[in-house]
């Protein structure tokens, strides 16, 4: 999964060469760390070891990234966010506790 101009797509079902040339905005796993809602969701999964074997970890947060990013991101919005998003592992609630504290977090951010 990327963000592809600001919404999270499956990189597997876009032709990315499209894109060579253009003004595309493309966020890749590697880039999550540069924006500060990245970082921040990244601080909160793993201080609630969110993930176990990391297998659907990209998923996820690639998922997340837009959410944070977008306008008036709401924490009963979370269950939409991540569909589509397989664990097997952690059974979610530690994956959707820690984007709720990421959320918290940014809004607190935002306000000072």
């Amino acid at each position: 999964m990327v963000v592809l101009n600001g919404e999270a797509v499956n990189a597997c079902l876009i032709r990315m060469w499209r894109f060579d040339g253009t003004d595309a905005d493309i966020v890749t796993l590697e880039g999550i760390g540069h924006y500060p809602e990245g970082r921040i969701l990244q601080e909160e999964m793993i201080a609630h070891t969110a993930f176990q074997c990391g297998y659907c970890a990209p998923g996820f947060l690639m998922a997340a990234l837009p959410f944070l990013l977008g306008n008036n991101p709401q924490i009963s919005d979370i269950p939409h966010v991540l569909t589509g998003n397989i664990c097997r592992c952690t059974g979610y609630r530690s994956i959707v506790h820690a984007l709720e504290q990421a959320l918290i977090r940014l809004q607190k951010s935002r306000t000072c």
